[in-house]
């Protein structure tokens, strides 16, 4: 009963319902449907890997973030960096304050050390591993300065 309810829960999660294919179709509410390649928690911010999502890395190009948690082998909804309209959250690697600019760092978080990915603007702060609501744009890559 357990894993029924799970999955009813995560077939009815926000956007997950909207989400297609992840390679083809039309994703009008900017989520789209992902295989995890390793554990994911919810709001990490996940890459591609292999053809499977997994836990962003430093220097890797996001995609988007996860909507809920998932093992290995199960699916997930990611909200697409730039193209889900709104705002996200993603899990914050050291404290942010409102304003600051974000990239991705180690293990699915979001931090304020350039080089890498820029996602986007805290709109909210954050301590280390707390939330953080994020104004997210297409992921663009810049140098450390």
């Amino acid at each position: 009963m357990k894993k029924i309810i799970e999955r009813m829960r995560r077939l009815f999660a926000h956007g997950v319902w909207a989400a297609n294919d992840t390679l083809v179709g039309i994703h009008p509410e900017g989520a789209i449907n992902c295989v995890a390649g390793g554990a994911i928690v919810r709001n990490s911010l996940v890459a591609f890997s292999s053809g499977k999502v997994v836990a962003c890395a430093a220097s890797s190009r996001p995609l988007g973030f996860a909507q809920d948690s998932a093992s290995e082998g199960e699916g997930l909804a990611v909200r697409l960096l730039g193209n889900a309209a709104g705002t996200t959250v993603g899990i914050a690697a050291e404290a942010v304050a409102q304003g600051d600019a974000l990239y991705e760092a180690a293990n699915g978080k979001v931090g304020k050390t350039e080089g890498g990915y820029f996602i986007g603007y805290a709109l909210t702060a954050a301590s280390a591993d707390g939330e953080v609501e994020i104004q997210h744009c297409v992921p663009q890559e810049v140098s450390a300065s």
